[in-house]
């Protein structure tokens, strides 16, 4: 950068390094941009990534929950049975 600015002003002196300064400024920040961009790009492909990743863990979740209420389920329906099993040998208990 400062080897641009002595050539510069070797070739042009200081009225050349103020007449091609917004030239160079404009071409400096194109240059900028550029890398930035490449960095914006980056990011959001990491984010990207990371939405799917997150989705993918919502879906094991999901299924996970969809298991454990089968489960409970299942459960309750064994309850229930053996409850309304209880409840009839207590009724017939009662009864003697």
């Amino acid at each position: 950068m400062e080897d641009l600015w002595m050539l510069i002003q070797k070739t042009y002196g200081m009225a050349g390094i103020l007449v091609l300064s917004p030239l160079l400024f404009a071409f400096l920040t194109f240059k900028e941009n550029g890398k930035l961009h490449k960095c914006v790009l980056e990011a959001a492909r990491e984010v990207s990534e990371a939405q799917k990743q997150r989705v993918e863990d919502a879906k094991g979740v999901s299924s996970k929950l969809v298991e454990l209420v089968a489960s409970q389920t299942t459960t309750n329906r064994e309850i229930a049975i053996t409850l309304g099993r209880i409840e009839a040998v207590l009724n017939r208990l009662d009864r003697s």
